[in-house]
């Protein structure tokens, strides 16, 4: 979620290695065709409205959904990046798409989902109710909020946009949250990161956080510029400050 991706660097962002991961993008990264192309990214996201569903999926995959296996069998994994009603019907000009909720259930209903294997849903989207920061871009009257009930089908869904790790609706509906602070709205968030276990189909999940600490903290202090200088110490002199005089 960021309006320069090709400034970002995951290799940077994670500083521990990992096998596999899969990236898509949030708000700021799709134009009103359904499509996101990073000026220097080697990925492609594109919306595809092929017969045996429709994909939102890192670069042009003929499959457009990934799994894994386990001990309890097939895993699917489907991505879904900020979607708008244009979205739907610049692909489907036939269909009546108008809110929201609605462009998003359409396109759900038509990914084909094997409801007799585990599903996970990589999505980018704001869910009504779900609580906010002073960091995210916000729709006036909340027009681009979706109904967490669009996400039944799936058995886990990890939603990214809001920067607070929260479940929302259900416990298998979960924001992991951003691992830093960005604003000072979030001084009182901690970030970490969301590891989820999977059993067999139907059992309950399991949410373990891994918490992160960044070198430098948000954070907001109160009183005199003397006091306020005061509070300096080698540990603390590079957080980003809100001060009140």
């Amino acid at each position: 979620d960021t309006v320069n991706p090709e400034e970002f660097r995951l290799a940077q962002a994670i500083p521990f290695d990992i096998d596999y991961y899969k990236v898509l993008g949030g708000q700021s990264d799709i134009d009103d065709t359904g499509k996101s192309t990073p000026k220097k990214s080697e990925k492609e996201f594109e919306l595809h409205p092929e017969a045996d569903g429709i994909m939102f999926q890192v670069e042009v995959d003929p499959s457009r959904k990934t799994y894994q296996n386990d001990e309890y069998g097939k895993v699917l994994v489907y991505m879904l990046p900020f979607i708008k009603p244009a979205h739907v019907r610049n692909i489907f000009p036939d269909t009546e798409i108008q809110g929201y909720t609605e462009a998003l259930q359409f396109v759900i209903n038509n990914m084909n989902i094997d409801t007799n294997c585990r599903n996970i849903l990589i999505t980018h989207q704001f869910v009504t109710g779900a609580e906010t920061s002073g960091s995210e871009e916000l729709s006036v009257g909340g027009s681009d909020n979706v109904d967490v009930s669009v996400f039944e089908q799936f058995d886990y869904v990890a939603l990214g946009h809001l920067h607070g790790k929260q479940r929302t609706g259900y416990d298998h509906v979960r924001y992991c949250g951003t691992p830093y602070k960005y604003s000072v709205s979030e001084e009182k968030h901690d970030k970490s990161i969301t590891v989820v276990a999977m059993n067999g189909k139907g059992a309950p999940i399991e949410v373990e956080y891994l918490p992160l600490k960044g070198c430098q903290d948000v954070r907001r202090v109160r009183g005199t510029m003397d006091e306020v200088l005061a509070m300096a110490t080698d540990d603390n002199r590079h957080d980003f400050v809100s001060i009140t005089i």
